[in-house]
């Protein structure tokens, strides 16, 4: 939440705010509600959303995955909508930015960096642990080498060469 106001906030007044941190704030917040109102727990999505957060903030992503990520943030954020929301917020009008705030963000992009999130810690940290991957953050160009490192970590696990960072395809 904390990162969600201060980055929308930030965008809304025009200045310079992290697309990355936006996005994944947003879709840890979408799915911390989803999850805690129906099954009152966390999810591998909402942590591996945080994971993406800590890393993009301490500058541990690659820089294509860093782009890939950036754009995908931006797409799953509709700016018109935020602005809306937080001009209600700051105005006291918290039931009309509650009413708002359902617009703010897409369901197709928001869909594949929840799934990032999901991969990121439901797969991959769980085979390989969480040295390996920070390891492959820093390696990884795109979402579909996300995805191709966790088929390989499901399958190989923990030992294996699917274990290395060196594993993860490489451009």
């Amino acid at each position: 939440m904390r990162d969600l106001i201060h980055e929308g906030c930030a965008y809304v007044d025009g200045a310079a705010y992290d697309p990355v941190i936006l996005g994944l704030a947003a879709v840890g917040l979408t799915i911390a509600v989803v999850t805690v109102t129906i099954l009152g727990a966390t999810t591998p999505a909402r942590v591996g959303a945080t994971v993406l957060k800590a890393a993009s903030k301490g500058g541990r992503l690659s820089k294509p995955l860093r782009g890939e990520l950036v754009r995908l943030a931006g797409d799953a954020v509709d700016g018109e909508a935020l602005r809306a929301t937080v001009t209600l917020a700051r105005a006291g009008d918290l039931a009309a930015a509650c009413a708002t705030l359902g617009g703010v963000l897409r369901p197709a992009p928001l869909a594949t960096l929840r799934t990032a999130a999901a991969d990121l810690l439901g797969i991959v940290a769980k085979a390989q642990g969480y040295r390996a991957t920070a390891d492959v953050l820093k390696l990884w160009t795109s979402a579909a080498d996300m995805g191709r490192f966790t088929r390989l970590s499901a399958r190989f696990g923990r030992g294996s060469g699917a274990s290395s960072p060196c594993s993860a395809p490489r451009r």
